[in-house]
């Protein structure tokens, strides 16, 4: 008898570290995608609001104007916020807007760049 109680004993507690085991490491899974989802959004939502601020001139050259307000929100000693825009509509890939506008009210950028 004895031995019987001890196997399954042992079962059980293997049977319970297996599935504890399982368990957080399905709620770690989950919490890295939800981070994951949630920073994504935040870039885009991020990325939409400098796009809102980002015009043609009348010579067809990008010009970026940011607010003050904005444009000191993403002032940052660290460089946590670069931004680039791309040239998508010639498909040139070209960089439209350099990162380091995120410091200036207005700039116009060359088209050549």
């Amino acid at each position: 008898m004895h031995s019987i109680s001890r196997r399954v004993f042992i079962s059980l507690a293997i049977t319970t570290v297996v599935t504890s085991l399982c368990a957080y490491g399905w709620i770690y899974w989950e919490a890295k995608l939800t981070e994951n989802v949630l920073r994504q959004r935040a870039l885009l939502d991020q990325a939409n609001l400098v796009a809102a601020y980002l015009r043609l001139d009348d010579s067809g050259a990008p010009v970026l104007e940011l607010p003050i307000q904005l444009s000191e929100a993403y002032k940052s000693s660290t460089g946590y916020h670069r931004y680039a825009v791309r040239d998508h509509v010639a498909f040139s890939g070209a960089v439209a807007v350099p990162a380091g506008v995120r410091h200036q009210h207005r700039k116009t950028i060359n088209p050549s760049c």
